[in-house]
């Protein structure tokens, strides 16, 4: 608990809204990392508290609550650009709200669309989603062959997709547009015919990709993770990882599967054009044109050299990633946020 006697603004909250393990490690990481700079307290409730500093990773927990007689900062990850009337609702509460003193963003993308929107360029703050590399080791195409082989996956080019993509927290019959699980869907259908498919899952709200799955006679496995540390333990077991999104503030996959030796093949969204250089590190490519993508997989598949130069180069990406690269960013942060 706070002491409501403590200075003004000497304290930090950080608010992750408990429901999604990447703004979980988010808040993990950024207190582990700056344990020695920031006094970050653990505080379930904002009500009664006044002259302090909350961090909401998730900007509709900021809405729902209206955390006031604090100073406020506040994650923006993405929009959904169908839901025009609630974008505009929650712009003009960053704009208005006079406690709001920073927002942090990931990407060049979502930091034009919010000056260009009218929020104040000091505000705002690029810092990208990091990684803790210990936690995704590499994984040699050697010993992958070997855990495929353990598991029984040696004969199948096994493809990766680790997210919630469907509509609430149900069975997900419905999909989340934004997620992509539509396309993911239709580059399985064409790698089908070239490919001897396996798809591992993770994640809640799985029905869509899974009932599509089976109409296709696509082999497949979903797990539900009681750790996210567990996520290395089918990282290993990839060929590709496929990243569909049309919106997002990341995605962490990206970062994961680089650290761990996994091709990353990820549309041009969130953070992804600023971590990949298409070719060097993993490849990106365009919504509306991938069919493209179909043979630069089984091209890459079948190269060990071109894909042990990809990974390589992709591991040593995902170093620049990591939280402590991040430190300095989020110290800056931080220090804004206290600000009187």
């Amino acid at each position: 608990m706070i002491d409501l006697k403590a200075k003004k603004f000497s304290k930090v909250i950080i608010k992750s809204d408990k429901s999604s393990w990447v703004l979980d490690e988010l808040k993990k990481e950024i207190e582990f990392s700056l344990k020695n700079k920031i006094n970050f307290i653990n505080q379930n409730f904002n009500y009664f508290i006044k002259g302090q500093c909350i961090f909401y990773i998730n900007k509709y927990d900021l809405i729902r609550e209206k955390t006031k007689n604090n100073n406020i900062a506040v994650s923006f990850f993405h929009i959904d650009p169908k839901k025009k009337k609630e974008n505009k609702n929650i712009l003009d509460y960053l704009i208005n709200n006079k406690f709001i003193k920073c927002i942090q963003v990931t990407n060049k993308k979502m930091e034009s669309y919010l000056i260009k929107k009218g929020i104040k360029k000091k505000k705002i703050f690029k810092i990208p989603i990091g990684i803790d590399i210990k936690k995704f080791p590499y994984v040699s195409i050697k010993k992958k062959m070997a855990l495929k082989k353990k598991k029984g996956l040696e004969d199948y080019f096994v493809i990766g997709s680790f997210q919630k993509d469907g509509i609430g927290w149900g069975d997900g019959n419905k999909p989340k547009m934004i997620k992509g699980p539509d396309l993911f869907i239709k580059i399985i259908k064409k790698l089908k015919k070239k490919l001897n498919l396996h798809v591992i899952l993770t994640g809640p709200s799985r029905g869509y990709v899974i009932n599509n799955l089976k109409k296709l006679n696509v082999s497949y496995q979903h797990h539900y993770l009681k750790k996210y540390e567990e996520l290395k333990n089918y990282y290993s077991l990839l060929d590709a990882y496929i990243v569909s999104s049309r919106e997002e503030g990341g995605p962490r996959a990206i970062l994961e599967s680089m650290s761990s030796g996994v091709p990353i093949y990820s549309t041009r969204v969130g953070q992804a054009p600023e971590v990949i250089k298409n070719g060097y590190n993993g490849f990106l490519f365009d919504i509306n044109k991938y069919d493209k993508l179909i043979n630069l997989i089984i091209k890459n598949f079948k190269n060990n050299k071109t894909k042990l130069k990809i990974v390589r180069n992709a591991r040593n990406t995902a170093k620049n990633f990591s939280y402590y690269k991040n430190k300095k960013l989020w110290t800056n942060f931080f220090e804004c946020l206290k600000k009187k």
